[in-house]
């Protein structure tokens, strides 16, 4: 029924995105640019999309949970492209609970490390990006980003340095201890236990799983906390129905509290 759900949410929500695209330009964004930024000795670029969002909206983190629309980026637009990292700074939790959600507020800049097929060619980034974002209700969001990024361009964008800075803390500026994954098949997923030796990282606390092959998804429960011990509970599925050959490599882990998120790694050990 999870599929069937996710699935009529999703036709829905793309559905709307034609006939909410530019009312959500209008109420929701209030501008968008691309940050060309600078080039790197090591033959990549450092950019970033910038979105202003009007007071009282939001927009999602790549893994927006459950109540939350994940955003796509399109790339296949560019010129002289041969790969594109996103770095998403460290995201907040809001909505109630029950229905909570992981994203930004108000102003957002996501740097964008890339790296062209000709290292020392100009690069043409063009790029669609399909955004869900939320005040009282969510709409969809399509906005363009296109820009040039130079060789010459030598000077750092302090906006994007900003953000670069604002990054989830690293296992040691955590305190993270240890991460232990238990992984046990249930009738159409793998559930996945996990707990972290961590200290609280402020309010309420959400744990996040992504799993980096196509075609799965990951529901997780909210998690428990014992003193230093952060326990958390979610379930890989896949489209071809239980996931088998799970890699524990390949399960990412983010605590993101009311304070600041931690990238606590893998489960592989």
């Amino acid at each position: 029924m999870r599929l069937l759900h996710g699935i009529f949410s999703w036709l829905s929500f793309w559905a709307l995105l034609s006939a909410h695209s530019l009312a959500a330009e209008t109420q929701g964004v209030i501008g968008h640019d691309l940050r060309s930024g600078w080039f790197k000795s090591a033959g990549q670029y450092t950019a970033a999309l910038e979105i202003r969002l009007a007071p009282g909206w939001k927009t999602y983190w790549r893994a927006p949970g459950e109540a939350g629309f994940p955003p796509k980026f399109d790339f296949s637009g560019s010129h002289n492209l041969q790969d594109v990292q996103i770095i998403w700074p460290a995201p907040m939790l809001f909505g109630p609970q029950d229905m909570w959600s992981i994203g930004y507020s108000g102003h957002v800049v996501l740097p964008l490390i890339v790296h062209p097929s000709d290292p020392h060619g100009t690069v043409e980034l063009k790029l669609q990006a399909s955004l869900g974002i939320c005040d009282d209700i969510c709409i969809p969001a399509s906005l363009s980003f296109s820009g040039r990024l130079l060789p010459d361009s030598r000077t750092p964008d302090p906006k994007i340095i900003a953000a670069l800075a604002n990054a989830p803390y690293s296992k040691i500026e955590a305190d993270l201890r240890a991460v232990s994954c238990t992984f046990s098949p249930s009738d159409d997923a793998m559930e996945i236990d996990v707990q972290l030796s961590l200290p609280p990282t402020g309010g309420q606390e959400i744990v996040m799983l992504e799993y980096s092959r196509e075609g799965h998804w990951v529901s997780m429960q909210l998690p428990k906390r014992s003193g230093q011990i952060l326990s958390a509970k979610g379930f890989l599925h896949s489209d071809a129905g239980r996931p088998i050959g799970v890699q524990r490599a390949d399960v990412n882990i983010t605590v993101i509290g009311s304070n600041y998120a931690v990238e606590a790694g893998t489960c592989a050990p």
